[in-house]
């Protein structure tokens, strides 16, 4: 729901401008932190950053971009 959201307030029609949206929605709104504690057991990682924690590092931000961008039917990885 937040990528539909993202992608809806942006605007974006094409794949390159939802994943620019989604990519500028995650450095706007996850402050970015080398030394965020290990996320809780009971919970999805990336779930926990990008909507309790609110701060993370690269792996996060990437990994918060492929899920988002797979939801919307974006083919996506990580290299």
């Amino acid at each position: 729901q937040l990528a539909t959201q993202i992608v809806a307030d942006a605007k974006a029609a094409n794949p390159y401008d939802k994943a620019k949206a989604i990519e500028t929605w995650l450095r706007t709104n996850i402050a970015y932190n080398e030394t965020i504690p290990e996320p809780p057991r009971n919970q999805d990682a990336v779930d926990w950053v990008v909507f309790d924690y609110k701060q993370g590092y690269c792996n996060y931000y990437a990994s918060a971009m492929v899920v988002m961008l797979r939801t919307m039917g974006i083919p996506a990885r990580m290299a």
